[in-house]
């Protein structure tokens, strides 16, 4: 069953899978980042990460919505947890925020510009970007 903004949108099956894609994403960095937070001793990357959770439960609910908005029913998965911290596990996280860029600008790209979504989309790819360069942050300050 499609809502509002399902009828300009082309390829509804596509979208969602993309969106659902994504939300498997938000999910594992929602999961993984708190373990390894509670892992590091830097405090200003525990800051750093500790918001990135926050924006992405945002980013998930945001994701889950459009969604069930276009018919579809969000998809939620998490990943194993590696039982040693170390800058591998920091830097897969950056690779699932790169990921996370990708499918909100593929998601973007897949729906009209008139439909709201789009923007939503936008806006949830320029959150990524911030969140890229932040691990990135974290990154250079345990290395």
């Amino acid at each position: 069953m499609s809502t509002k903004h399902a009828e300009t949108v082309d390829s509804i099956p596509k979208i969602v899978n993309v969106l659902n894609q994504a939300l498997r994403v938000e999910y594992s960095v929602i999961y993984h980042y708190p373990r390894i937070i509670s892992r590091l001793r830097d405090e200003e990357a525990k800051k750093v990460l500790d918001r990135l959770v926050s924006e992405s439960l945002e980013h998930a609910d945001m994701i889950a919505a459009a969604v069930r908005e276009l018919g579809g029913e969000p998809a939620y998965a998490i990943g194993p947890f590696p039982a040693h911290l170390d800058l591998i596990e920091v830097r897969l996280q950056l690779e699932k925020e790169k990921l996370a860029l990708q499918l909100h600008r593929e998601a973007a790209g897949l729906v009209p510009p008139s439909n709201p979504l789009r923007k939503t989309f936008s806006n949830l790819a320029k959150a990524e970007e911030f969140h890229i360069l932040a691990v990135e942050g974290v990154l250079s300050r345990l290395s």
